[in-house]
């Protein structure tokens, strides 16, 4: 898949609020701990206006996707700290979105971006790079 680099254009934003957190939509995994591994459509999730989502063009043939997965984000927050999330979702031509990849290793706290053992607060507003890897 070819790479783009992005145009001048503004940051895409959203609001978190503590009192209505995004819930966790397992499914598309493995069988553990009682979680299913049914695929679950994350429809419901990628609808909510506190969720970003990025989708590339309908692809041609079929990819195998295999080996770990990387997301990196460069971000800010108004917080002195925040937790990300990434997963990779398979979207049906009926619109269902199936996850290909997520676990509790997609979620990242920005107090733990360089190390597990040394939290360190972020500066609100100040931009940061995390890494991802599931």
């Amino acid at each position: 898949m070819n790479r783009i680099a992005p145009k001048q254009e503004p940051p895409d934003k959203y609001t978190y609020d503590p009192a209505d957190p995004v819930p966790s939509i397992e499914g598309g995994t493995c069988a553990r701990g009682g979680i299913s591994s049914d695929p679950i459509d994350q429809r419901v999730n990628e609808n909510r206006i506190d969720v970003l989502c990025y989708t590339s063009e309908i692809l041609s043939k079929d990819v195998t996707v295999t080996g770990p997965v990387k997301i990196i984000l460069y971000t800010s927050s108004s917080a002195k700290d925040t937790d990300f999330c990434g997963k990779l979702v398979d979207v049906h031509p009926n619109g269902a979105a199936y996850n290909v990849c997520y676990a509790a290793s997609g979620i990242i706290s920005a107090r733990f971006r360089e190390s597990l053992g040394k939290p360190s607060l972020i500066k609100p507003g100040k931009i940061y790079r995390y890494e991802i890897r599931r």
